[in-house]
């Protein structure tokens, strides 16, 4: 047990700090391989995160409402529900699958004409799939897509963030890699049509869509894994090699394959990924289990093989988790702690809007904003008698582990 006097002055080491914009420059150099990671949180408030999924379920199977948070509380994970949602309806995959792509895809398509969702149908499954109807050419119906884009999906991070990575297309800064958990492909749709119109509307063809571990993927083409796979678009009929509806990490049994399994194709895309690449992950969360331990055994395999080559002081975060900044500062403290031990660092916004903004100034795209004064408002309460010395993370995690 560790006794101390409430008069003594305690030293508390601190992750690095995160970073707001007016503090941001470029981190990601010429020539460096970076990689984007997105989650369900680029494509709120349009589509349903973990929490409206589960209650679109509940309340079109008609289960027994429940407070969702309640369950959460006792340690019951979001996928465990789901997994007994589908257990508790007695429904087959299939039924199952379909309802899913109805309460994904609906909050679209509701707001779509017949040939609006055909264009949505091609945008959205380009490259793996075929739209069902055929009255339109590729052409057009990515003018249309075009169109209709920002009345759709204008309040998504997705929206936003497509638009600035496509930018960085025009100036030859283009990611290596992209990884998503979402369950759609709504980003790469807006992605692919920013760059259609950017390249005088020739057809997009720069991604290619890994879903399984037979997907091909192209040399001169940029991977796009499909880590927690996809969701079935119901209109679209799928090419051969691209089916992968058991690959749906959505439910507790799933999941827990995926854990134990430390080589499937997700594992070794993602961790090869972050090897490799300077990572900004945006819309994720990194409280998932399989994502904090990918990320914690490649922060301690490279502090480590660091400290073996007397290279202690090089920096060890590399990469960068865009979140909105809490109200509370303690809050922002302890956010800043659970991440560094992954080797990620936080840059702070205001509001989901500013993601594009700080995007650009991170990956040299757009200049970086000028100081307003000191941003930082880091005061601790004094009457607590604690002193806060702020050490890089890197010198604590080496000294443990020798």
């Amino acid at each position: 047990m560790f006794l101390c006097s409430c008069k003594k002055q305690i030293q508390i080491i601190m992750a690095k700090e995160g970073l707001t914009i007016p503090e941001l420059f470029r981190f990601i150099r010429k020539g460096e391989q970076w990689a984007l990671c997105i989650g369900a949180g680029t494509s709120k408030p349009l589509l349903p995160d973990w929490y409206g999924l589960i209650g679109d379920l509940i309340k079109k199977l008609e289960l027994p409402n429940i407070t969702i948070e309640d369950f959460v509380k006792d340690g019951f994970s979001l996928d465990a529900i789901i997994q007994a949602i589908k257990e508790m309806s007695n429904i087959d995959d299939k039924d199952f699958l379909e309802l899913l792509s109805d309460i994904i895809y609906s909050p679209i398509k509701n707001q779509l004409n017949k040939e609006e969702q055909v264009a949505f149908n091609t945008a959205h499954d380009w490259t793996i799939g075929h739209a069902s109807t055929n009255t339109k050419n590729r052409s057009e119906r990515w003018e249309l897509f075009c169109q209709f884009r920002e009345r759709v999906f204008g309040k998504t991070t997705a929206f936003n963030l497509a638009k600035i990575i496509a930018e960085g297309f025009e100036k030859g800064i283009t990611p290596s890699t992209i990884l998503t958990f979402n369950g759609e492909a709504c980003f790469l749709a807006l992605l692919n049509s920013f760059l259609f119109e950017n390249k005088n509307k020739a057809l997009p063809d720069y991604f290619d869509r890994v879903i399984n571990s037979i997907s091909d993927n192209k040399n001169e083409r940029i991977p796009c894994y499909h880590c927690h796979g996809i969701i079935p678009n119901k209109d679209v009929r799928y090419k051969n090699g691209y089916k992968a509806d058991e690959k749906l990490v959505f439910s507790e049994d799933s999941y827990l394959q995926l854990a134990n399994n430390n080589f499937s194709w997700q594992s070794s895309s993602f961790i090869n990924t972050c090897l490799h690449n300077k990572v900004i992950f945006v819309g994720v969360s990194l409280t998932d289990s399989n994502m904090r331990r990918w990320l914690s055994w490649i922060h301690y395999t490279k502090l480590r093989e660091k400290e073996m080559n007397e290279m202690p002081d090089k920096d060890s975060t590399e990469h960068y988790w865009i979140k909105v900044k809490p109200s509370n500062f303690d809050y922002q403290i302890w956010y800043e702690n659970l991440v560094s031990l992954l080797g990620v660092r936080i840059i702070w916004i205001d509001n989901w809007t500013e993601v594009a903004t700080a995007i650009g100034i991170i990956l040299g795209i757009t200049s970086p904003q000028k100081h307003k004064g000191n941003s930082k408002t880091k005061k601790y309460n004094t009457k607590k008698n604690i002193s806060l010395h702020t050490k890089r993370s890197t010198k604590k995690t080496s000294k443990n582990m020798k």
